[in-house]
């Protein structure tokens, strides 16, 4: 059992410093590069359909390429050097963007931005992955917690970032900056200590497990399924937010303020689950309630009269995010084996980033419906997302890491 890890100034916590540092710094340059990418491109070139190819290569490869880096990570045995090495490719690439767009033919550009996304998965997934080799059992959950409250504070920090050094400087500076913060997580990724549990070399499996598992895991199976279904909904807010900022007499920009309230929100809702009382509360419920009370919390924003209430209303949603992707980073720990955890954890973010990837083109193509239309819609569609937790925290929950969990067939 791993003891918990204590800060410079002596604090106890359940995830080394190093590994909080690493998240952070990574995931807030991987936030803030399509943003500020977009920037650059329109800047050095005025085409916006290059800006849309390029964010687009930094997003479709996670598809493939998450299931395959991560058992290239589980065959090598070394997670904490793959994940630096995979940091790493990733600063490059990005900083290789900034010198090559507006200068080199669009192909060139778009084979960097393949590179610039294809290790992104063993930032994302792949870091949580870790989390149950590091933390102790019984503090696991609030590891998960403090995991996934880096995610909410990267997608606020990481574009902001890059737009205020593109305001400030310009956007070439912008994207550097960012390649430079990546740097220093694939730095600070050195130092995290090697989880205590990995799979011995008897005992991984396929790329193919990471499907196995989330399908024969009854755990696995409903919250991926939930969580999956909601981002095809959740993944068109980028696009809608800005006209329902319109449809309430605001300026576009208005939108961006609806998003951080929401990204503010899922952190303080991420904290939450590290309290104590929530280890008591069974992951399928938590699924259930934070879908509900998104759905809700859109539903009323799409309904508001004025700016302040849509952005408290989408501050709520987002507060009922936090819990929502804390268990299910925790469900992928316990509900999976050793040899199959980084793959489930690989597989389910692939098809989250998918469904939310498609979610957005289908939003954006109906953008002449209007924003309050299109955010009830979205509020249908994660309300409709919770029916496969309906019932199912009747039933015992399924064998989790601590017990037998065979392979499947």
């Amino acid at each position: 059992m791993n003891p918990l890890h204590r800060t410079s100034r002596g604090l106890r916590c359940p995830l080394p410093v190093s590994y909080l540092g690493t998240a952070l710094l990574s995931r807030t340059a991987t936030e803030g590069a399509p943003v500020v990418l977009v920037l650059l491109v329109l800047e050095r070139t005025g085409d916006a359909w290059l800006g849309g190819f390029v964010v687009a290569a930094m997003t479709l490869p996670h598809v493939v390429t998450g299931p395959l880096t991560g058992h290239l990570r589980d065959h090598l045995g070394r997670p904490v050097a793959v994940t630096a090495t995979a940091i790493t490719i990733t600063a490059a690439a990005i900083a290789t963007l900034a010198a090559v767009i507006g200068h080199v033919p669009w192909p060139v550009v778009t084979v960097t931005a393949l590179l610039a996304g294809a290790a992104v998965p063993l930032l994302l997934g792949g870091l949580s992955s870790m989390v149950g080799g590091l933390a102790p059992p019984e503090h696991q959950r609030a590891a998960h917690a403090l995991d996934s409250a880096t995610y909410n504070v990267a997608g606020v920090s990481g574009p902001a970032l890059g737009a205020g050094i593109t305001a400030y400087a310009s956007a070439a500076t912008g994207v550097i900056s960012l390649a430079v913060l990546a740097a220093i997580g694939a730095l600070t990724c050195t130092a995290i200590p090697q989880p205590g549990t990995r799979p011995s070399a008897s005992s991984r499996g396929s790329m193919l497990d990471g499907f196995r598992f989330l399908w024969d895991v009854r755990e696995l199976r409903t919250t991926t399924a939930a969580t999956t279904l909601a981002h095809g909904g959740l993944g068109g807010l980028d696009v809608i937010a800005p006209l329902l900022a319109v449809h309430l007499g605001a300026q576009e920009s208005a939108g961006g303020l609806f998003l951080s309230a929401f990204a503010a929100g899922a952190g303080v809702g991420s904290l939450a689950m590290a309290l104590r009382w929530a280890k008591r509360v069974p992951p399928i419920p938590v699924v259930l309630g934070s879908l509900l009370l998104m759905a809700s919390g859109l539903g009323l924003a799409a309904l508001a009269t004025s700016v302040p209430a849509a952005t408290a209303l989408f501050a709520l949603a987002g507060f009922a995010d936090g819990p929502l992707l804390a268990t299910t980073l925790h469900v992928r720990t316990t509900a999976s084996p050793p040899e199959a955890r980084t793959q489930v954890f690989m597989v389910g973010a692939s098809l989250k980033l998918t469904f939310a990837a498609a979610g957005s083109a289908i939003f954006g193509l109906a953008a002449g419906a209007g924003g309050q239309s299109l955010v009830l819609a979205v509020a249908f569609v994660v309300a409709a997302s919770a029916l496969p937790c309906v019932g199912r925290h009747r039933h015992p929950p399924s064998r989790g890491r601590d017990q037998s969990v065979s392979r499947p067939a």
